[in-house]
């Protein structure tokens, strides 16, 4: 059976989406956590945009300013080309080994800029041997 939305329906679904869905194991392996990414808040003037993080491994990822901390609320809505510090957490015997996406390096913390189409970042996580 097929499902079609209108157009403007569809629009407004991905205009106010930030899906976050759960990490989930498969063949034992930890699957990253998938976050609704770069959406627009409204597209006029004023706009806000979503930065998303997606997680890999046991660890979590704050922003400042304010509004990610993930896991937990992995998406969050900044002014259009905001710059935001986001720091990654691992947890007891978890370490951190690197960012993707939007940032890149090994690094604890990174910092992106949130552009007029949103922002993802992801963030690894491997448990210690």
């Amino acid at each position: 059976m097929r499902h079609v939305l209108a157009a403007g329906a569809m629009a407004a679904v991905l205009s106010t989406a930030a899906l976050v869905f759960g990490p989930f194991a498969l063949g034992g392996a930890q699957q990253p956590t998938a976050s609704r990414a770069g959406v627009p808040a409204s597209g006029g003037p004023g706009s806000e945009y979503v930065l998303s993080i997606l997680l890999q491994g046991k660890g979590s990822v704050v922003s400042r300013p304010k509004g990610v901390s993930c896991p937990g609320r992995c998406t969050s809505r900044f002014a259009p080309h905001a710059r935001v510090v986001v720091t990654a957490r691992p947890l007891k015997g978890w370490r951190f080994v690197r960012w993707s996406y939007a940032c890149r390096g090994s690094r604890l913390t990174c910092a992106v800029t949130v552009g007029d189409g949103g922002a993802t970042v992801g963030a690894r996580f491997a448990k210690l041997s």
